[in-house]
């Protein structure tokens, strides 16, 4: 078992993805697409695809959202989780206040602040200058301290 965990965040107009090996970030990538739905859930497939493909995934994480909310981000995101399923990966989702609160003691409440945490954790991370990728970083690190400290 490599222990190979994915996590994706979707944005406005992007998609990014990192890739842990247990705690050790080994790769990340973010992809663009265009503001039109079929082709944005195009590109989103073909991106997601193309991780799973590369990286031997076994587990993934995504922003946790609820199930009432009608953006494109959210209809992305669902669409990422049911790819994710198609390939019999399991997933789990993670709110926004409880990456706050596991990052910061007193819990913090503010994503700029979540984003400078992830770039000192994440310095290789700094040129990128892409508020998903970060968010990905920090959202991936949660889940996999989780993942290896509920192994022992």
């Amino acid at each position: 078992m490599k222990n190979r965990f994915v996590a994706f965040i979707v944005g406005r107009r992007s998609i990014a993805a990192v890739v842990f090996e247990g705690l050790k970030l080994s790769f990340w990538q973010v992809r663009s697409f265009q503001a039109k739905s079929d082709k944005a859930a195009s590109a989103v497939t073909a991106f997601v695809n193309f991780i799973i493909e590369r990286c031997d995934i076994e587990a993934a994480g995504l922003e946790a959202m609820p199930f009432d909310l009608k953006t494109r981000m959210a209809d992305l995101t669902r669409l990422v989780e049911q790819l994710l399923r198609e390939h019999s990966i399991p997933v789990s989702a993670a709110s926004d206040d409880l990456l706050f609160a596991s990052y910061s003691y007193p819990p913090i409440y503010s994503r700029a602040k979540l984003r400078e945490i992830a770039l000192q954790v994440f310095p290789q991370l700094r040129d990128l200058s892409s508020k998903e990728l970060l968010d990905a970083g920090l959202l991936g690190l949660y889940f996999q301290a989780e993942r290896l400290l509920s192994d022992y």
